[in-house]
């Protein structure tokens, strides 16, 4: 093998890293961002989302908190479970 061939994976591997850093750059003014709409609601006053120690018990809960949750009919525990890991990593 010489020294200008590559490996079959190189193209592929360039084109991922490519794909990974114009994802980075589209979506880098996100970062400035403030919550937005029902974001304060399901996350900054949610407090019991706070504690990882709840999030088996909420997952069982629906989504919305507050004295409405059970007539909206909203459960979402995979998305319950992604905010209370993501608030409690950052």
């Amino acid at each position: 093998m010489s020294l200008g061939d590559h490996s079959p994976f190189s193209k592929a591997r360039s084109a991922a890293l490519v794909s990974a850093l114009l994802a980075v750059l589209v979506h880098a003014n996100v970062l400035q961002n403030q919550f937005a709409y029902d974001d304060v609601h399901i996350l900054t006053e949610h407090e019991e989302l706070h504690d990882v120690s709840n999030l088996p018990g909420l997952m069982a809960e629906p989504y919305w908190p507050g004295e409405f949750s059970k007539e909206l009919g909203l459960w979402r525990p995979g998305t319950t479970l992604s905010l209370g890991v993501q608030w409690a990593l950052w």
